[in-house]
């Protein structure tokens, strides 16, 4: 067989990703889930929508959308910057969306200053997923931290609490209509 069908799955579904990526603009939230048991755990400490369980913030770079997040993995560690197709890729996720939070021109300006600072000062990845020290962040902790910080708003995403502990979980990201969906994609 030619596997004529699978390449042209293939096409229609890099199509249709690069139609959503051409729509990402500066600061959107980025969210996925992977196709991993870990992805689905992680997505269940989410307070109200078990949908997601990665972010990270999209910068537009020379015309290109990137995301920044933060990874605990074996060959990177700590805040990356992913292309939007390799952030957003249907072979490694099951679901994908973006949201837009209502920032001025100078928030998104102040945003990006700060992911700039963050990426040269490289903290790895906290794996105790401790909100009261910045030195490690995890992926929705560096979200919370930049947004409420351009937003000169400290409860502008809140923290949930469980069992005395607070952490920042994806869908506290975009809790209490803080931002729009913009689009959102279940991979096949």
């Amino acid at each position: 067989m030619c596997g004529c069908r699978e390449e042209r799955n293939e096409e229609v579904r890099e199509g249709i990703t690069d139609s959503l990526i051409s729509q990402l603009k500066q600061g959107d939230l980025a969210l996925r889930r992977g196709r991993d048991v870990a992805s689905y755990m992680i997505s269940q400490a989410n307070v109200a929508d078990k949908s997601y369980s990665h972010c990270g913030l999209v910068q537009i770079e020379q015309g290109y959308p990137f995301v920044y997040h933060f990874i605990n993995g074996q060959d990177r560690d700590g805040l990356v910057r992913d292309s939007a197709a390799v952030f957003f890729s249907p072979e490694q996720n099951s679901l994908a969306a973006v949201m837009r939070y209502g920032m001025t021109t100078a928030q998104q300006e102040e945003q990006a200053a700060l992911i700039k600072q963050y990426y040269s000062k490289q903290p790895g990845f906290d794996m105790s997923f401790d909100t009261h020290t910045g030195d490690k962040l995890y992926c929705s902790e560096f979200v919370y931290r930049v947004m409420n910080a351009v937003m000169n708003d400290n409860t502008y995403i809140k923290p949930a609490m469980r069992k005395g502990f607070a952490y920042i979980p994806v869908d506290r990201l975009y809790a209490d209509n803080i931002a729009i969906a913009i689009w959102q994609m279940r991979f096949k």
